[in-house]
């Protein structure tokens, strides 16, 4: 039996990468598909356990992880309009705009892992999972619309000057993060407290990661 040739698949995924603003769409169905499931199989862990312990504890999440999708829905809406070019070229500077006000959302949830504790209602595991599942697809659907985005704006862009603005999105995500986690902090106790640096630095270094694990993903066909 003949095994299936993935080639034109690897081919069009290199070719995105050559060529970053043509991404193809196949890729982009697919991947947002399988961030689909993972959301709507964690938001069914959630409403199982709100439904079996009649808390809402974590009803919170649900707004969150929608939330989470602002910032991909935007970047996809970039990646739609690219093929008009000056659509395209008028729509990118708000629609970047947009994208970056909501782009914290998604990795915010990350800071929810506070919230697992021993619940005599729930079994412990079940609330790791769930709250786990729910950081993993927030910060998915963050990187990946981060991903979109720069392949956006590298049709305009040099090398170079496109990842350091995607490194600047990172940065500016891990203070967002901070400020939102702290509804009463601002800049100026961000600069005064040492702490509050350290945790900036800390997910801002954890959203680099990631984002490099998942550019090595993505470039996974070109061998």
């Amino acid at each position: 039996m003949t095994p299936p040739d993935h080639s034109n698949s690897i081919n069009a995924m290199t070719h995105s990468l050559t060529n970053p603003a043509r991404l193809p769409a196949g890729p982009i169905v697919r991947t947002v598909l399988l961030l689909a499931l993972l959301s709507a199989f964690v938001l069914a862990l959630l409403a199982f356990r709100m439904d079996h312990t009649g808390s809402t504890f974590h009803r919170a999440f649900r707004w969150n992880l929608f939330l989470a999708w602002v910032p991909l829905g935007v970047a996809l809406l970039a990646a739609t309009v690219y093929r008009y070019k000056w659509l395209h070229l008028a729509l990118l500077g708000p629609l970047f705009a947009l994208w970056l006000l909501f782009f914290p959302n998604a990795p915010y949830l990350i800071t929810d892992l506070v919230h697992i504790r021993k619940d005599k209602l729930m079994p412990y595991w079940y609330d790791v999972a769930m709250i786990f599942g729910f950081a993993f697809s927030g910060l998915l659907c963050g990187l990946f619309s981060l991903y979109l985005m720069q392949q956006q704006w590298a049709r305009y862009l040099p090398r170079w000057l496109s990842y350091g603005l995607s490194l600047a999105c990172l940065l500016l995500a891990g203070v967002g993060i901070y400020l939102g986690r702290r509804l009463l902090a601002d800049l100026l106790d961000l600069a005064q407290r040492p702490g509050a640096l350290v945790f900036v630095a800390l997910h801002t270094a954890l959203l680099v990661f990631s984002y490099g694990l998942l550019l090595n993903f993505m470039r996974f066909g070109r061998g």
